[in-house]
């Protein structure tokens, strides 16, 4: 009579299957806690960044901050108080609320032209815009570059040298906008610039509020301003608010 094949005890495929689930789960654990710690490190960036943003909001003069009061010039060409529109948020009417078309719109430069058969009316303008991350300090390295943290980046506004107790403003040189490597214009051992990043996106948008601070489209001496901040692949979204009153004359 033939033996009997040997085969796997109902407790040694047990053992089997939690040795590959073991095996199978650390990858995706490593991964999960990459994740969480890039998260962790948007969102401080992303909240750092708001209160200093929301800290230049508070210091800008109230009628250049959305929505704006702008009267018509000859000629139709408009000029906001902030560059670097938000595409598709522009949007403006007139004293009785009727919707006025835009004739050409440049969103870096924060200008814009209407119809000139509208010169001499004043016209209520909203918008959202972007605001630069300010003060990213660095260390310029031995090859006078620097690598911004928040790439890709579409523009670099300022950058300071620290010179002493002082700042000194150093002309901007070339910069990648995917890696956001930036050459240094000048030597410096430490750097601070403000940029325009979009790893974590941020908008500043406003609105006219009444005397019971309700939401409303009727121009007042009272604006709602609020920056938001998306991070973490634009997944999650944070906002820190601040009233503004238009000074009395």
């Amino acid at each position: 009579m033939r033996g009997r094949r040997p085969a796997f005890t109902l407790i040694e495929v047990m053992i089997c299957i939690a040795i590959l689930a073991i095996l199978y789960a650390v990858p995706f654990g490593t991964r999960n806690s990459y994740h969480a710690v890039v998260r962790e490190a948007d969102y401080r960036y992303a909240l750092h960044n708001a209160q200093a943003q929301l800290d230049v909001v508070r210091k800008q003069p109230f009628d250049r901050l959305p929505p704006e009061l702008i009267a018509v010039p000859t000629g139709g060409v408009l000029h906001l108080g902030h560059r670097y529109i938000e595409p598709g948020t522009l949007r403006a009417w007139t004293a009785g609320h009727r919707p006025v078309r835009f004739n050409h719109v440049d969103t870096k430069a924060g200008q814009l032209a209407v119809s000139p058969s509208l010169a001499g009316q004043t016209l209520v303008i909203d918008y959202q815009y972007r605001l630069p991350d300010l003060a990213e300090t660095h260390t310029v390295a031995a090859d006078g570059t620097v690598t911004l943290w928040n790439a890709p980046v579409l523009a670099v506004d300022t950058v300071r040298a620290a010179q002493g107790d002082a700042l000194v403003p150093l002309s901007i040189g070339p910069f990648d906008h995917v890696s956001g490597v930036l050459h240094v214009g000048g030597p410096a051992q430490v750097v601070e610039v403000d940029y325009l990043g979009e790893r974590i996106h941020n908008v500043v948008a406003g609105t006219f509020m009444d005397e019971a601070l309700h939401p409303t489209t009727r121009p007042g001496p009272i604006k709602l301003l609020t920056v938001e901040e998306a991070y973490a692949e634009r997944v999650n979204r944070m906002a820190v608010s601040v009233l503004r009153m238009k000074d009395k004359p």
